[in-house]
């Protein structure tokens, strides 16, 4: 009786049945095994009932507790949440045996696992979610269309939404159900979906993600039961393939490219395993271009931000192998010959070439004209700063702090390049419009070179600037 009781509660654990049968078993269990023991202490049986009472008052709220409980991603993982249901149990022991191991087989294989936090949802709790996720996905894909996607947050299905995703904090959710049909042999069909979350982002950057993912997302994948085993197999490996790239795209618009780079890099080769697997085709020409943009992200992150710049060298590098030649590879080679290798003229040579893909950015012209200042050759570093007078470009005003920063920092290590001075008051003058430090410097260098003839062209500019300078000034405090 017990052996069948146990055999029901567990496959009817979630519904009022299963919490009966729990009621059930909790008597059974104390009259048979409990009652005797707890006699010793409590001989009076209305105690002991009263004891018996709470037990089976306090089992509802530990099984509606339990219902309602969903497993929360462990922190810094990716959430890889899988919310299958079945019709029975040998498709349940399918998809934890063959489907999901395969999943974590896959991500081991690939150094990934440490990455992700593999969630697979019981039957009940898995179609529970698979309806929450449905119908926010439909309603997400409903607004996209209308182009109303601003107002999902409004709507019940978001709402739930939201509730399910503060549980488990998954970042990618596959859903559906695996059924069993026959055609002329025995058939399993897997209908899924899936969405993917990620921090938030630009509306139109949300939507593209979404239409890139329904593009390489399988809705449907069947095979025959006798080919089960290689059946889940592709199953899995067809979905850790879109997981990868989708998660990685959604890594790298929330701003993270080293997880992405991670995600995406070596995708390419297995996808080509396996071909031809047509919605991923179009996945094998984007990735070229988004490793490399990977790539670039992380060696400026980790140059400018993290002030490495032997491991940005190895990002930059992994840049240049992608695609050759690039315009920000060649001035970071610039810098890098610079600073480094302590080499002017390999600098320079990376500048003429950066100069000839420049297209409208300048930041090529500012490295020239600091190059052409440092080896002392004044005319042409005075004719670049002229150039640089007479044009702009989007995104300059950074390049102007990153050359103030670096006029800095070259003058505390060598204070003896005293052009620098005047640099600094040009660049203060000519492009921040920054009158008192322009003079500031302008006369440090006038101090600083005295009646050294070297200086010559810069000091008789640096005299001219100041008239103009004072000038400007007062006419300012007269207005």
């Amino acid at each position: 009786m017990i052996v069948i009781l146990s055999n029901l509660f567990k496959k009817y654990f979630y519904s009022p049945l299963g919490l009966a049968i729990g009621n059930l078993l909790i008597c059974t269990w104390i009259v048979l095994s409990f009652d005797a023991f707890l006699e010793k202490g409590i001989s009076r049986f209305s105690s002991r009932l009263f004891i018996y009472l709470a037990i089976n008052i306090l089992w509802p709220l530990v099984w509606l507790r339990l219902r309602t409980y969903y497993p929360k991603k462990k922190k810094d993982k990716i959430g890889l949440v899988v919310s299958i249901s079945t019709e029975n149990d040998k498709q349940t022991i399918r998809i934890k045996k063959d489907f999901v191991e395969g999943i974590i087989n896959l991500l081991k294989q690939n150094n990934l696992y440490d990455l992700f936090h593999l969630i697979v949802l019981q039957n009940y709790k898995a179609i529970r979610a698979g309806n929450i996720l449905k119908e926010y996905f439909e309603k997400k894909t409903e607004l996209g269309k209308k182009g109303l996607l601003g107002e999902l947050l409004k709507y019940r299905e978001s709402k739930r939404f939201a509730k399910l995703q503060k549980k488990i904090k998954g970042h990618f959710y596959i859903w559906g159900a695996i059924r069993e049909r026959k055609d002329l042999e025995n058939k399993y069909i897997l209908n899924l979906d899936a969405l993917v979350t990620h921090k938030p982002i630009t509306l139109d950057a949300s939507e593209e993600l979404s239409r890139e993912f329904g593009n390489i997302f399988p809705k449907e994948i069947s095979f025959f039961e006798k080919l089960e085993l290689n059946g889940f197999k592709m199953a899995s490996y067809y979905i850790v393939l879109a997981a990868r790239y989708i998660t990685g795209i959604a890594a790298l618009l929330s701003g993270d490219a080293f997880i992405a780079y991670r995600l995406h890099n070596g995708l390419r080769d297995e996808i080509n395993k396996y071909k031809p697997i047509p919605p991923l085709e179009h996945v094998l020409i984007s990735l070229k271009d988004i490793l490399f943009r990977e790539s670039i992200i992380k060696g400026e992150t980790t140059f400018r931000k993290k002030n490495n710049i032997e491991k940005a060298k190895e990002y930059y590098d992994d840049a240049d192998r992608i695609k050759n030649n690039d315009y920000q590879v060649l001035i970071f080679n610039s810098i890098y010959s610079f600073k480094v290798e302590k080499n002017p003229v390999k600098s320079l040579g990376f500048i003429k070439r950066a100069k000839n893909v420049s297209s409208k950015n300048y930041t090529w012209l500012y490295n020239k004209a600091f190059l052409h200042l440092y080896v002392e050759n004044f005319d042409l570093g005075l004719k670049d700063l002229k150039k640089l007078r007479e044009s702009s470009f989007d995104g300059e005003e950074s390049v102007v702090d990153q050359c103030i920063d670096f006029d800095k920092e070259l003058l505390g290590s060598e204070p003896d390049k005293k052009q620098f001075s005047f640099a600094l008051g040009y660049l203060y003058y000519v492009k921040k419009n920054n009158l008192p430090l322009a003079l500031e410097h302008f006369e440090k260098f006038l101090q600083e070179i005295r009646s050294d003839l070297k200086y010559e062209s810069l000091r008789t500019r640096a005299v001219t600037y100041i008239d103009e300078i004072k000038k400007e000034m007062e006419l300012k405090a007269k207005g």
